[in-house]
């Protein structure tokens, strides 16, 4: 049994007696947080718990966070560079910015974002109900005692706990390691889920909507949007990439009216797939953006023809006319 099957078993025994609830249903909604918010198991289940209780009106079980391991001698303060965090459970001061702040993408979550220093970046996660810390600002520095690391496929997070304490660092500079990163390749796979699509109109929640209903609200009627998710490859490796409806309609020809319309008159989303695939697919391309996960979110993409013309062609040939290319009118969110 799969860590996510086993998490979801574990909820229906710790809150079947007081919720109606499925296991099939809340597998899949730990998975959908997983594989689409690129949250580690761990903490999607967390999410999805939290939900269950608020929507049941029950008391959270209290489940092992390991808070009795961290140290508590606030005098202390040693920060941890943010490149050393490697080890999950481990626990970690940090003299920090708050680069970023995020929309959460559950009820659960009170903040979430980036923090960063001179090394690097770092997913970091607030949860509803953390008792002590104060609401974070994006550009503040802080000093933060006693964060808890998580791992998800070897990147690493922090969370606040309840032994956590944030103070304001008020005349603290930090010079942020950038979190973008380069890559450049033929885009060899337009994959499911790119095109229009339909996302929940909530104002917290960017899910895409399937088969009419939102993972969180349930039924719902979508608000649409536009989004590419590709490979691109440069012959050494392949990248997973989104680019969201802004760097969509920079790399087409196409916008959210337009797609909208084609969806209309054909009766069928998966024309605006289609006809995507038709414009970039092998196109050679430079892209920069952060990466989450195993995506990278595309802010900038060049497309350019002063790849080595051998290499190109050698891309292309990786280009199958049965690509995975259908897009659902109701495909599998993304982080973008």
């Amino acid at each position: 049994m799969s860590n996510v099957a086993s998490n979801a078993a574990d909820l229906v025994e710790t809150y079947g007696d007081q919720a109606d609830l499925n296991v099939e249903q809340i597998e899949a909604q730990i998975q959908n947080l997983v594989d689409e918010y690129m949250l580690p198991v761990d903490e999607a289940t967390r999410s999805v718990e939290n939900t269950i209780c608020d929507n049941a009106g029950i008391e959270r079980s209290e489940t092992p966070t390991n808070d009795t391991e961290a140290e508590t001698n606030y005098d202390a303060f040693d920060p941890t560079p943010v490149e050393e965090i490697n080890e999950e459970g481990t626990w970690h001061d940090l003299a920090v910015e708050v680069v970023q702040l995020w929309s959460p993408n559950s009820d659960s979550m009170a903040q979430v974002g980036l923090l960063g220093d001179e090394t690097d970046k770092i997913k970091f996660t607030i949860w509803e109900g953390t008792e002590g810390i104060p609401e974070l600002e994006e550009g503040q520095t802080y000093h933060i005692q006693n964060v808890v690391a998580d791992e998800y496929e070897g990147r690493y997070s922090v969370k606040f706990t309840k032994n956590s304490r944030v103070t304001v660092a008020e005349d603290e500079e930090i010079d942020i390691q950038s979190s973008e990163t380069a890559h450049e390749g033929a885009i060899v796979a337009i994959n499911t889920g790119s095109g229009l699509i339909k996302r929940c109109p909530d104002d917290d929640c960017t899910r895409v909507i399937q088969n009419g209903r939102c993972a969180e609200h349930g039924p719902v009627e979508g608000e649409f949007d536009l989004r590419i998710k590709a490979v691109i490859d440069n012959g050494e490796t392949a990248q997973d990439v989104v680019f969201d409806q802004e760097a969509t309609e920079a790399a087409t020809s196409m916008d959210l009216e337009k797609a909208k319309e084609m969806a209309m008159d054909a009766l069928d989303t998966t024309v605006v797939a289609d006809e995507i695939r038709a414009e970039v697919l092998g196109k050679y391309v430079e892209i920069r953006g952060p990466v989450f996960g195993q995506y990278l979110l595309v802010n900038d993409a060049t497309f350019c023809t002063g790849a080595d013309d051998d290499v190109v062609a050698a891309l292309e040939d990786l280009v199958s006319d049965d690509a995975d290319i259908s897009a659902d009118a109701t495909p599998a969110e993304t982080a973008a």
